[in-house]
């Protein structure tokens, strides 16, 4: 479970890095948490799961990302202060990797890789709260804020599958 929290912790520090939406983050994650639902996480690498789960919730959610921007980003995470890879074999290798494990993730997950998220919930039930609420008891409660930080904890875990 620890390497799941950490896992996720990378994909949401990297989806921001890349400036991703936080729908196309989310279903990198929800990707992320229903491939190892289906499958022994020891058999596959964590990390590249997570950079094609991120590959792969751009093109689902229309919000594309270049594979080379997701190698530079997750060597920049693993290798702090590195520069960018070259374009060489080792760059070619990693590129590979993420695509054949993108297309290992759609077999597993049966192509099924849209998601239902409860952000559209989030947006509408904290103004019916806002309006039912006084004003000075909304102001003093921080609402809004700890509901997006629980929804983003979720994603951490296997709540989001």
């Amino acid at each position: 479970m620890r390497v799941h929290f950490r896992v996720t912790r990378f994909l949401q520090e990297a989806g921001v890095k890349l400036g991703m939406h936080s729908i196309p983050l989310a279903t990198a994650c929800a990707t992320y948490h229903k491939f190892f639902y289906e499958i022994n996480q020891d058999v596959y690498h964590s990390y590249l799961v997570a950079m094609s789960a991120l590959y792969l919730a751009g093109k689902v959610e229309e919000q594309p990302l270049q594979t080379r921007d997701i190698i530079n980003v997750s060597n920049r995470y693993f290798h702090p202060g590195s520069e960018p890879l070259e374009l060489d074999s080792q760059l070619w290798v990693i590129w590979d990797s993420i695509v054949q494990c993108e297309l290992l993730v759609l077999r597993v997950l049966r192509f099924q890789v849209s998601f239902q998220h409860p952000h559209r919930y989030l947006l509408h039930y904290p103004i019916c709260l806002k309006n039912w609420l006084n004003p000075y008891s909304w102001k003093q409660t921080p609402i809004s804020v700890t509901a997006w930080a629980l929804l983003w904890d979720s994603y951490c875990g296997g709540l989001c599958v």
